[in-house]
């Protein structure tokens, strides 16, 4: 939840972008922001300190702006509305159904990560 909803603050579109900030956290890190914690504290947390985001030294620089600056900002006023991140650069990188399916067959059977690194391989995080 964003942490405006938590605070029981009116709903808006901006809820949403930090929504998809947070699927594409999830998808990329393989578990929601403060995983470890009671779900409650989980809840206080994002509510008086919103989540840090994906590190910068993981994935690529479009993806942690995408991600971090313009889906999670903790002020939900800074979030990137819906038509402007449609024009993020995040979005103009592209990979043939091969890249993908090889990239999404890794993630799923655990290779060892040399696999990532081959020479055209694609780049989406």
């Amino acid at each position: 939840m964003a942490p405006e909803v938590i605070r029981g603050e009116e709903y808006d579109e901006l809820i949403d972008i930090w929504s998809l900030g947070i699927m594409s956290y999830e998808m990329a890190l393989g578990e929601p922001p403060y995983y470890s914690l009671p779900p409650e504290d989980a809840l206080d947390k994002i509510s008086m300190d919103g989540v840090s985001g994906i590190p910068e030294d993981s994935f690529t620089a479009d993806m942690v702006d995408f991600v971090n600056i313009c889906c999670l900002a903790f002020v939900s006023s800074k979030r990137t509305n819906a038509k402007t991140l449609l024009n993020h650069q995040w979005f103009n990188i592209r990979c043939n159904r091969q890249d993908l399916a090889r990239k999404l067959k890794f993630i799923t059977t655990e290779h060892e990560e040399e696999e990532f690194g081959k020479e055209g391989a694609c780049t989406i995080l």
